[in-house]
């Protein structure tokens, strides 16, 4: 089976079990959900997105400064089994009507026109919107979100996963919450000391990597 991740490092330890799809680290690690619909219409040849733009775009294309051009990731959608979507955060980057990857924002990579970025929430119907959307553009491929880690049950991080859970009971999508599958390890061995929590210990990566091995299997009846 052939997974293709459009998410964070979090899903690395999948590789472990399942051959990977080049798209992620070739094109973009999408955090929020137009982001991932943006990406999904790339790489089926849908997006609108001018050649010229697609530098200033997606993550691949700011770090290496240079265009991106669809063939490969159309290739890569094709032999696709299942998507592996994680939806990590509210904030959506806004560059002349194009949904960019945070880094543009950011003056270390050097974008010329950083102050025209808008940055802004995305409400919760904008989020279901993109969920459906998303569903269409992947049918009939499977696929299932994943939502981020966390230590605490509330927060605008907490929010979003069980808004996340909600959206996809109503729609019928499998979502997987990696600390409930993880709930009985200690979180101290599970993730690295950092002031924002993001990564997972060699320790966590582990875990967790078998812990989707039986989801996927679980959703896909393999």
């Amino acid at each position: 089976m052939k997974l293709t991740l459009l998410g964070s490092c979090r899903q690395d330890s999948l590789s472990k079990y399942f051959q990977i799809s080049g798209i992620r680290d070739n094109l973009t690690y999408p955090h929020y959900s137009k982001e991932v619909v943006q990406a999904v219409e790339f790489c089926k040849g849908v997006s609108t997105i001018p050649y010229d733009l697609t530098q200033h775009t997606f993550r691949s294309g700011i770090l290496r400064k240079q265009p991106i051009t669809p063939d490969y990731f159309k290739e890569e959608y094709e032999k696709t089994d299942l998507f592996v979507v994680e939806i990590a955060s509210r904030l959506s980057y806004i560059y002349k009507d194009r949904y960019v990857h945070h880094i543009l924002s950011e003056p270390q990579y050097g974008f010329h026109d950083i102050g025209n970025i808008k940055i802004e929430d995305l409400s919760d119907l904008e989020i279901e919107e993109d969920l459906v959307k998303l569903k269409e553009l992947l049918y009939p491929k499977p696929f299932f979100i994943v939502t981020h880690i966390y230590t605490r049950t509330y927060g605008k991080r907490f929010e979003l996963i069980e808004l996340l859970k909600k959206l996809c009971s109503k729609h019928n999508i499998p979502i997987f919450d990696p600390v409930e599958h993880t709930k009985e390890y200690d979180s101290n061995l599970m993730y690295e000391k950092e002031a924002v929590l993001s990564h997972y210990t060699k320790y966590g990566h582990e875990v967790i990597g078998k812990k989707y091995y039986d989801f996927i299997k679980e959703i896909t009846k393999e």
